[in-house]
């Protein structure tokens, strides 16, 4: 370990840092398709507005599972788990392949002995399928990394699952600190006020360090407020989670307009709504174009013409079935 650098596990530092890390200068922020939440980086806080792609996540996760619940749905994601993960009682549904690592054999059992043992802690053998299936239908899967603090040197002692609804991945942009002579050397004065200043020079207001972080609340993240203040949401039972404490991995699947995660279902949701629609259609046509009838004989005697028809209506709104149907659950 180099003199002023600092030793990390999880986010837990072991030696407090001396000097702070120079890092790649470039006005642009790093481009990363995961669904982030970017957080506004202050002196004294941060604020970050959890209405916005973070409620819109919240609604798509819920809508995704409510899918899921459709029978037709729920058959086709039963095929699709069944066809990737495939189990056998002699072997495992995965394995790590090192053959074209160019590392000695040594390091290669080492790493083989660390992949077996991660999965004895998911107990994958067991719950593949329903991992599988979580992270088909959600379009993201998190996963805490428990260490003992007492015995770090133990690393990984075990391996939590987390609800999507109640983390949430943040990435807070501050401004990168003045740098120091030698990397200003090149830098010249502008010409004019209206010449834009040199790459060095603007460094000082470019975004260069970043902070990744998680936010985790077992209550779930307050996704309707305006903000969330630094420490937690209204009632303070949020915590912040190192970055590399939590196993984030999502479908792959990015909507290129506001960057949101999105789920292999998503393209189904048109498709099973009309089917849903279909279905209660063709409910509604049936029962009102029953082919139930009944005859009565109502005898009017001499009643005037006026107040006959009236009689009649009486008797025809005493012995008329009134049906509805509930859309939502589908009783009648």
């Amino acid at each position: 370990m180099n003199p002023g650098q600092s030793s990390r596990l999880f986010g837990f530092t072991y030696k407090k840092d001396e000097l702070e890390e120079i890092q790649k200068l470039s006005p642009v922020p790093p481009n990363r398709d995961d669904g982030v939440t970017v957080a506004a980086g202050g002196l004294t806080g941060y604020s970050m507005p959890m209405d916005g792609n973070g409620g819109k996540d919240a609604d798509l996760i819920r809508r995704y599972r409510c899918m899921a619940l459709h029978p037709e749905v729920d058959s086709a994601i039963e095929d699709i788990v069944n066809e990737a993960i495939v189990s056998d009682t002699n072997d495992t549904p995965v394995a790590i392949d090192l053959s074209n690592l160019d590392i000695s054999e040594r390091i290669k059992t080492i790493i083989r002995e660390e992949f077996a043992y991660i999965l004895h802690l998911l107990d994958f053998n067991n719950k593949a399928h329903e991992m599988f299936r979580k992270w088909y239908i959600d379009g993201r899967l998190f996963y805490h990394k428990v260490i003992d603090m007492n015995s770090p040197e133990r690393g990984i002692t075990d391996i939590r699952s987390i609800d999507p609804l109640k983390i949430r991945l943040i990435r807070e942009y501050r401004k990168n600190p003045p740098l120091p002579s030698p990397y200003l050397k090149n830098t010249r004065p502008p010409q004019s006020a209206r010449d834009p200043q040199v790459f060095g020079q603007a460094s000082a207001q470019m975004p260069a360090r970043v902070l990744e972080y998680f936010l985790y609340s077992k209550k779930g993240l307050n996704y309707m407020g305006n903000g969330m203040g630094y420490g937690g949401n209204q009632k303070g039972d949020t915590i912040r989670l190192a970055r590399d404490s939590v196993v984030y991995v999502t479908s792959g699947l990015v909507d290129g307009n506001n960057g949101q995660v999105l789920s292999y279902l998503n393209k189904a949701n048109k498709s099973l709504n009309q089917l849903r629609w279909m279905e209660d259609a063709i409910v509604i046509y049936r029962m009102a174009r029953a082919p139930e009838r009944r005859l009565f004989y109502i005898d009017v005697g001499n009643l005037p013409k006026a107040k006959a028809e009236n009689y009649l209506r009486d008797v025809m709104a005493r012995y008329r079935t009134k049906i509805s149907y509930d859309q939502n659950t589908g009783e009648i």
